[in-house]
């Protein structure tokens, strides 16, 4: 719920909150389960995410959505099928575009704490392949 540099930054929260007390980022769990090695060279690993909302997730900004004939369909299936009137107000808007500005949720990237215990993993590795052929 949050990205852990040298301290730990919480996320906003949704606003509104449609799914109240669910993890912010997680509803399929596609996102997480797409992270990946990008790219890996001799003197370093790079990873990142091919989902194409895994930027505006990580970096925040603005998004800008048209209202077409076939979401307004969707609009209505929601509303019928959950009775939520944002649905309703959402199907008979007026706007040709609705404008969401999405705000910074990073959950990847470079992180002091995340490098601390890497460089400690790969030490305490180190020492044990070490260990095993000085005394076997």
């Amino acid at each position: 719920q949050g990205f852990t540099d040298a301290a730990f930054t919480p996320w906003p929260k949704r606003n509104p909150d449609m799914r109240e007390g669910a993890a912010i980022l997680i509803k399929s769990g596609n996102l997480r389960d797409s992270l990946q090695v990008l790219e890996r060279t001799p003197s370093r690993l790079t990873f990142g995410s091919n989902v194409p909302y895994s930027e505006i997730h990580n970096q925040g900004g603005t998004l800008s959505i048209p209202v077409t004939d076939k979401a307004r369909r969707f609009f209505w299936y929601q509303y019928k099928r959950t009775g939520a009137e944002h649905w309703k107000w959402m199907a008979l808007t007026k706007k040709e575009r609705f404008t969401i500005h999405m705000p910074k949720r990073q959950f990847i990237g470079h992180s002091q704490t995340l490098m601390t215990a890497l460089n400690a993993w790969a030490v305490k590795h180190i020492e044990g392949e070490f260990k095993k052929h000085v005394n076997p």
